[in-house]
This record gives structure tokens, C-alpha cells and sequence, in this order.
């Protein structure tokens, strides 16, 4: 079970093209206390969009877990994937020193990398 943002933030940046193409650059932590209406989550949905420029892929809800967010099932289940292969990935690392994710530039690349693009929009994956 999500705790906390703190816990999360091991996992608030991308370690391949693959977790940046799938699960996206970071997720949305929503705490428990913002659940109580729609309206509170969809202006943190919001919030997150302008910010990054797109929809969150990844929902960490505080005591409940991770959601995959896709207008298709297996988008989100894509995103799911790849996002707790950051969480192993995180997790093992410790044992050699840490984790070492994408540069912030390198991640910024792919993301606006036309290849990429192409490869999101071929696997369906949406934004």
C-alpha cells in the first residue's frame, strides 16, 4: 500500500524510453483526503495536465495502490507493467548503490522524440 508522496519519490522520474513511451515521466500521487468528490480529483488531473502537458498514465492513490490510465484496457495495463518494472528496478538498485535514472534531458528527448511519438501512437498508447 502507497503511504506517502515521500515513498514515491524513487519512482518520480523514468529509468528507460520504455517507462517514459508507457507509464509516462512521473505519476499523479493523490492523497486519501482529496478522494472525497470527483471534482477533487479531476482538478488534480487538471493541475497535472498543465503542468506536464498531458494526462497522468500513472495514479498512485495514498492506501489503496497504482492505476494505469489509458483510453484503452491495454494501455493501462501497459502503463501498470512498466511502471512496477520501475518499482523493481528502484527497489534492487538499493543494494548497489541506488537508483540512477534518465538524465532530465535525456528524458525531455524522448519524450519529444519523434520516433517515440511514432511508437506511442502505433501501440495505442494515447497522449
Amino acid at each position: 500500500r502507497l503511504k506517502s508522496p515521500e515513498a514515491l519519490a524513487p519512482l518520480m522520474t523514468a529509468f528507460t524510453p520504455d517507462h517514459i513511451v508507457y507509464a509516462g515521466i512521473e505519476p499523479l500521487f493523490l492523497a486519501a483526503g482529496s478522494l472525497h468528490t470527483a471534482s477533487g480529483v479531476r482538478s488534480q488531473i487538471q493541475e497535472y495536465e498543465v503542468t506536464h502537458g498531458k494526462r497522468p498514465r500513472i495514479l498512485a492513490v495514498e492506501g489503496l495502490g497504482v492505476f494505469g490510465v489509458d483510453h484503452t484496457p491495454n494501455g493501462a495495463e501497459k502503463a501498470v507493467a512498466l511502471f512496477l518494472d520501475e518499482v523493481k528496478i528502484a527497489a534492487y538498485a538499493e543494494s548497489f548503490g541506488g537508483a540512477r535514472p534518465l538524465d532530465q534531458h535525456l528524458i525531455e528527448f524522448i519524450d519529444s522524440w519523434e520516433v517515440e511519438r511514432y511508437r506511442k501512437k502505433t501501440s495505442g498508447v494515447k497522449g
